[in-house]
Protein backbone atom coordinates (compact mmCIF):
# COMPACT_ATOMS: atom_id res chain seq x y z
CA UNK A 1 0.00 0.00 0.00
CA UNK A 2 2.90 2.56 0.61
CA UNK A 3 3.41 4.95 -0.20
CA UNK A 4 -0.42 5.59 -0.58
CA UNK A 5 -1.33 4.91 2.84
CA UNK A 6 1.64 8.02 3.52
CA UNK A 7 1.09 10.53 1.16
CA UNK A 8 -2.70 10.43 2.13
CA UNK A 9 -1.63 10.64 5.85
CA UNK A 10 -0.09 13.82 4.95
CA UNK A 11 -2.50 15.37 2.88
CA UNK A 12 -4.94 14.66 5.87
CA UNK A 13 -3.13 17.42 7.34
CA UNK A 14 -4.19 20.71 8.12
CA UNK A 15 -0.75 22.28 8.29
CA UNK A 16 2.24 21.23 6.26
CA UNK A 17 5.84 21.02 7.44
CA UNK A 18 9.50 20.28 5.99
CA UNK A 19 9.13 17.45 7.79
CA UNK A 20 6.43 16.26 5.78
CA UNK A 21 8.35 17.04 2.59
CA UNK A 22 11.20 15.41 4.10
CA UNK A 23 9.12 11.93 3.89
CA UNK A 24 7.69 12.25 0.99
CA UNK A 25 11.36 13.27 -0.48
CA UNK A 26 12.65 9.54 0.86
CA UNK A 27 9.40 7.81 -0.29
CA UNK A 28 10.95 8.46 -3.79
CA UNK A 29 14.04 6.25 -3.44
CA UNK A 30 11.85 3.28 -3.25
CA UNK A 31 9.16 4.53 -5.37
CA UNK A 32 11.08 6.94 -7.95
CA UNK A 33 8.66 6.08 -10.66
CA UNK A 34 5.47 7.50 -8.86
CA UNK A 35 4.40 10.27 -10.61
CA UNK A 36 1.55 10.44 -7.88
CA UNK A 37 3.89 10.76 -5.12
CA UNK A 38 5.92 13.69 -7.02
CA UNK A 39 2.67 15.56 -8.05
CA UNK A 40 1.86 15.71 -4.33
CA UNK A 41 5.41 16.47 -2.73
CA UNK A 42 5.08 19.39 -5.45
CA UNK A 43 2.18 20.52 -3.83
CA UNK A 44 3.06 20.17 -0.05
CA UNK A 45 6.29 22.14 -0.94
CA UNK A 46 4.88 25.02 -1.90
CA UNK A 47 2.84 25.42 1.26
CA UNK A 48 5.67 25.14 3.35
CA UNK A 49 8.14 27.48 4.24
CA UNK A 50 10.39 28.32 1.01
CA UNK A 51 13.60 28.41 2.80
CA UNK A 52 13.24 24.91 3.61
CA UNK A 53 13.16 23.58 -0.49
CA UNK A 54 13.63 26.61 -2.27
CA UNK A 55 10.95 27.91 -5.25
CA UNK A 56 12.07 25.91 -7.55
CA UNK A 57 11.52 22.35 -5.76
CA UNK A 58 7.77 22.31 -6.68
CA UNK A 59 8.74 23.14 -10.71
CA UNK A 60 11.13 20.10 -10.21
CA UNK A 61 8.87 17.72 -8.06
CA UNK A 62 5.87 18.24 -11.38
CA UNK A 63 8.84 17.68 -13.99
CA UNK A 64 9.95 14.36 -12.50
CA UNK A 65 6.07 13.76 -12.07
CA UNK A 66 5.82 13.64 -15.87
CA UNK A 67 8.89 11.99 -16.48
CA UNK A 68 7.71 9.33 -14.27
CA UNK A 69 4.35 8.91 -16.45
CA UNK A 70 4.05 11.74 -19.54
CA UNK A 71 0.90 11.28 -19.44
CA UNK A 72 -0.48 12.37 -16.13
CA UNK A 73 -2.44 15.10 -16.29
CA UNK A 74 -2.53 16.26 -12.38
CA UNK A 75 1.31 17.61 -12.80
CA UNK A 76 0.51 19.07 -16.05
CA UNK A 77 -2.10 21.35 -14.19
CA UNK A 78 0.07 21.73 -11.63
CA UNK A 79 2.70 22.44 -13.92
CA UNK A 80 0.53 24.86 -15.85
CA UNK A 81 -0.13 26.74 -12.50
CA UNK A 82 3.10 27.31 -11.50
CA UNK A 83 4.41 28.73 -14.76
CA UNK A 84 1.34 31.16 -14.94
CA UNK A 85 2.68 32.29 -11.25
CA UNK A 86 6.34 32.27 -12.58
CA UNK A 87 4.49 34.82 -15.91
CA UNK A 88 5.48 32.34 -18.61
CA UNK A 89 2.36 32.21 -19.86
CA UNK A 90 3.35 29.85 -23.38
CA UNK A 91 4.52 27.26 -20.70
CA UNK A 92 1.34 27.53 -18.71
CA UNK A 93 -0.97 26.86 -21.70
CA UNK A 94 1.31 24.35 -22.93
CA UNK A 95 0.31 22.09 -19.92
CA UNK A 96 -2.35 23.58 -19.28
CA UNK A 97 -3.56 21.91 -22.87
CA UNK A 98 -1.56 18.60 -22.35
CA UNK A 99 -3.64 18.27 -18.96
CA UNK A 100 -6.91 18.42 -20.51
CA UNK A 101 -5.97 16.39 -23.38
CA UNK A 102 -4.83 13.64 -20.48
CA UNK A 103 -8.02 13.96 -18.89
CA UNK A 104 -8.16 16.61 -16.90
CA UNK A 105 -11.13 19.00 -16.42
CA UNK A 106 -12.66 21.80 -14.54
CA UNK A 107 -9.66 22.90 -12.75
CA UNK A 108 -7.31 22.74 -15.76
CA UNK A 109 -9.98 23.95 -18.37
CA UNK A 110 -10.00 27.26 -15.68
CA UNK A 111 -6.00 27.65 -15.84
CA UNK A 112 -6.09 27.10 -19.29
CA UNK A 113 -8.88 30.09 -20.11
CA UNK A 114 -7.03 32.34 -17.44
CA UNK A 115 -3.71 32.23 -19.57
CA UNK A 116 -5.33 32.63 -22.59
CA UNK A 117 -6.99 35.70 -21.57
CA UNK A 118 -3.91 36.92 -19.91
CA UNK A 119 -2.13 36.48 -23.27
CA UNK A 120 -4.97 38.16 -25.38
CA UNK A 121 -4.80 40.97 -22.74
CA UNK A 122 -1.14 41.68 -23.25
CA UNK A 123 -1.12 41.09 -26.93
CA UNK A 124 -4.13 44.14 -26.83
CA UNK A 125 -1.82 46.41 -24.97
CA UNK A 126 1.04 46.01 -27.41
CA UNK A 127 -1.00 47.23 -30.17
CA UNK A 128 -2.12 50.42 -28.57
Amino acid sequence: MEPDDTIEAIRAKDVFTSTDVDCLRALTQQYPDDAYLWDVMGDVSQLVDLSSVGSEFARMCYLQSIRADPKYGPAHTSLGYWYDIDDNLAMAKKHFELAIEHGEGGSARDGLASVVTQMKDRNEEQDL
